[in-house]
């Protein structure tokens, strides 16, 4: 294996592992995707929001601002809403990434009728 290649999958690992924290934070937070926009709802998710960067910062040694973490979650789970498109599965499974079940599960997912373990 070249070094190249190593740093590629030490790369991509580093992703994978960054959507697994953003989704497990993101179950521990609902309010993160709650839609309402009262004081009282803003203000804690603005918590939630403010208690997972610091999270991340600490275990994944990145800084990322509001706006990035909130545009990487609305993009997981855009990406897991196309996947788990009851309609156009086709009846095909439905296979999802352990941070996709998590996501999946916090959004309080219904059933896939073509769910396959």
């Amino acid at each position: 294996m070249s070094s190249s290649e190593d740093e590629a999958a030490c790369e991509n690992d580093s992703k994978v592992q960054a959507l697994d924290f953003i989704a497990n934070q993101v179950s521990k937070y609902p309010e993160i995707h709650s839609k309402s926009q009262t004081p009282a709802s803003k203000k804690k998710k603005e918590d939630a929001v403010r208690k997972i960067l610091e999270l991340y910062e600490s275990v994944m040694g990145q800084s990322i601002t509001t706006v990035q973490l909130m545009k990487k979650v609305n993009n997981m789970k855009a990406r897991l809403k196309k996947k788990t498109d009851v309609r156009k599965t086709g009846n095909k499974p439905v296979k999802l990434l352990p941070w996709e079940k998590t996501l999946y599960n916090a959004m309080d997912g219904a059933q896939i009728q073509v769910w396959r373990k």
